[in-house]
């Protein structure tokens, strides 16, 4: 899957969380960039939306969106990740959860980084 691919993908997963903080022409506005295969602006359009509306994205789905930005565009959406609603890991038997836990800032490089 390319990085291109991922983004859209993640666009199409967070789009029903902020649609209804946009106006109609935002809503197609950002189809269209979907659609025309720019996802990197549709993405953060809706990043936009998110923190300026101050959407709860899943955990799982604002890292992803995090992880695909490009690093000098992280600052502006560091929020996402505040906001995040925490999802429900199974527990080890010692109490900490399965897999462990991400570091917050310990983010890997965005797919344009990565080529």
């Amino acid at each position: 899957m390319t990085g291109n691919q991922e983004e859209d993908d993640i666009c199409r997963a967070i789009f029903p969380l902020v649609h209804a903080g946009m106006s109609a022409y935002q809503q197609q506005a950002t189809m269209d960039q979907l659609d025309a295969g720019e996802a990197y602006e549709a993405l953060t359009w809706l990043l936009a939306f998110a923190v300026h509306d101050h959407v709860s994205l899943p955990n799982d789905l604002a890292i992803q969106a995090f992880s695909m930005l490009d690093v000098d565009d992280r600052d502006q959406y560091r929020s996402i990740l505040d906001t995040a609603t925490q999802l429900s890991l199974p527990r080890a038997s010692g109490g900490d959860p399965i897999g462990g836990t991400i570091a917050r800032h310990s983010f890997w490089s965005s797919p344009r980084e990565r080529g």
